[in-house]
């Protein structure tokens, strides 16, 4: 009898013991999961981290101010919409640095420093955008799906105008008009290919809790490819760069364009995408799986928000907020990596 007592009293203890660490670990996977909107900057503390939206007509300019030191430009508009993300890091520098300062730099020909790139789309104009910025800005680390090198030389016969400039600003050949300034930055623009699983360095500099992971592409784009099919939208989007990044407890996805292909692969890798903020553009309407799958609490998108609210009351299986960057010049969450707050 005493035996059965002790039994059925041990069996207690690990129920108890089982429901326990059943609690503990909802309780912490609702912790990470899981962040506050903030009323008010008061309510966050320090450091924070800043991630502008730019609203070009693609919605593809994300600019990311790191908590200590150090910016991220991710990359996806077209050629033509370069001067206008120019024009609002221009406000944002005035803004921040004030509008004497800010108007002397430019008198003295300082250019403004972007710590990191990311070449988002395979994409002819999106090639030649960033050719553009890496240009006119001071870039320290360039990223992308493209390779840097290959066979491409004289004549260029076949080649897209976009890789060849890509191609000749990371090798160009000795020509006496390439001034030091020209040569300097092709030496210290250091560009790497991306691939699923990579992570992306941050500045050496930030010491808070930041990482950048790659989820897409699986493979970087080798230049044969790009000659053949960097007009076929399916294949330029299938290639995009994905990117998650994440401070402390707030994650955000970057998802930009996705087409049937990509999206059927991230309605299935919905586990591994975990995000708190989610960066959608207009063909992942079509897929409401994938962020089914991610459930966000908070999804960004480049349209007007009526528009996203019609198409995903629907289709969506469960509630989410949702914020539109549409006709507005920039749309900017700030973050202490526990709490978010909307400007």
């Amino acid at each position: 009898m005493n035996s059965m007592k002790c039994l059925m009293g041990s069996r207690k203890k690990i129920n108890l013991f089982l429901l326990s660490l059943g609690i503990i670990f909802l309780l912490s996977n609702c912790k990470i999961n899981a962040f506050e909107i903030a009323r008010s900057l008061d309510e966050l503390g320090r450091p924070r981290m800043f991630v502008h939206f730019i609203d070009i007509p693609g919605g593809e300019a994300i600019y990311i101010e790191f908590p200590d030191a150090g910016e991220m430009l991710i990359y996806g508009g077209e050629y033509d919409d370069v001067e206008t993300v120019k024009e609002r890091l221009n406000d944002l520098f005035e803004k921040k640095e004030g509008y004497f300062t800010s108007k002397l730099k430019g008198f003295l020909g300082w250019q403004q420093k972007i710590n990191t790139v990311i070449l988002r789309y395979p994409r002819e104009e999106t090639v030649k955008g960033v050719v553009e910025i890496i240009g006119k800005a001071e870039v320290e680390n360039l990223y992308g799906p493209l390779e840097q090198k290959g066979s491409i030389s004289p004549p260029y016969a076949g080649v897209p105008s976009s890789l060849v400039e890509f191609f000749l600003y990371f090798n160009p050949p000795y020509t006496p008009g390439w001034t030091t300034e020209m040569r300097k930055k092709q030496v210290t623009t250091n560009y790497k290919e991306v691939k699923r699983g990579r992570r992306i360095k941050t500045p050496e500099q930030i010491e808070s809790d930041v990482e950048i992971e790659v989820f897409n592409p699986y493979t970087p784009v080798r230049y044969y490819e790009y000659i053949r099919r960097c007009d076929a939208p399916e294949w330029v989007e299938d290639r995009a760069v994905v990117v998650r990044v994440r401070f402390n407890e707030v994650s955000f996805l970057f998802i930009g364009n996705i087409e049937k292909n990509m999206g059927s692969k991230f309605a299935t890798a919905g586990s591994s995408l975990k995000s708190d903020i989610v960066e959608i553009s207009s063909p992942c309407l079509e897929y409401p799986s994938v962020l089914d799958n991610i459930k966000p609490e908070v999804i960004v998108f480049p349209k007007s928000r009526k528009k996203v609210k019609d198409i995903y009351s629907d289709k969506l299986g469960y509630k989410a907020r949702i914020y539109s960057f549409y006709r507005k010049s920039r749309l900017i969450f700030i973050t202490d990596g526990k709490k978010v707050y909307l400007e």
